[in-house]
């Protein structure tokens, strides 16, 4: 019962600083639209910075389940790597209202977070990068794809799921949204080349 009453704030959490971001929000309104009381929310955090970095955790932690749950070791690298596209973009999009208010109130998103944050976002990283290497171990053992060093290959994968997906997704509508997983799958597994 109290992992429910957890997630309850935490989602009510998101939606209230996606609306106000993280200094205007208060544990007040967190819990008004959690429906418990203030004294629910400090019995699970003590202030509404914890809330706020919990919630980093969590959407880590999800994202990572998500994307254990979706491979398939079995399975080509392609549809692997679509899949991934896939829970990346689809995760992105969920907690886009979030990132970007954070980020229009704040020159650093984690200045309200401490040092065990960014060490939480370097694991989460680790795991993925440590899941395309298994992957692409298996994929050129099978001849899916060329004998190329699969960590330059995963921190390829990497760049372009962090960096250019973040930099496109702002005000895409469904259909160009589908457009760029088939176009991003496309260019990992062929390249640029005619």
């Amino acid at each position: 019962m109290k992992a429910n009453k957890k997630e309850i704030i935490l989602t009510a959490a998101s939606k209230i600083f996606s609306e106000k971001g993280f200094h205007l929000a208060t544990v007040e309104e967190i819990a008004k639209e959690a429906s418990v009381g203030k004294g629910t929310i400090y019995q699970y955090f003590p202030s509404k910075a914890a809330i706020f970095q919990e919630l980093h955790y969590w959407y880590m932690e999800r994202y990572m389940h998500r994307l254990n749950d979706i491979l398939d070791e079995n399975d080509t690298f392609r549809h692997n790597m679509a899949r991934i596209i896939e829970n990346h973009i689809d995760n992105f999009v969920e907690v886009l209202d979030l990132v970007t208010k954070v980020n229009q109130e704040m020159q650093h998103p984690t200045e309200c977070a401490d040092n065990g944050f960014k060490e939480s976002a370097l694991e989460l990283l680790h795991d993925i990068e440590k899941r395309l290497l298994q992957l692409l171990a298996l994929a050129i053992e099978r001849g899916e794809v060329r004998p190329i060093s699969p960590h330059l290959v995963t921190h390829l994968i990497e760049g372009t799921l962090f960096g250019v997906i973040h930099a496109m997704l702002s005000d895409i509508d469904e259909q160009d949204k589908q457009l760029l997983k088939d176009e991003l799958l496309d260019l990992i597994m062929h390249g640029i080349s005619t």
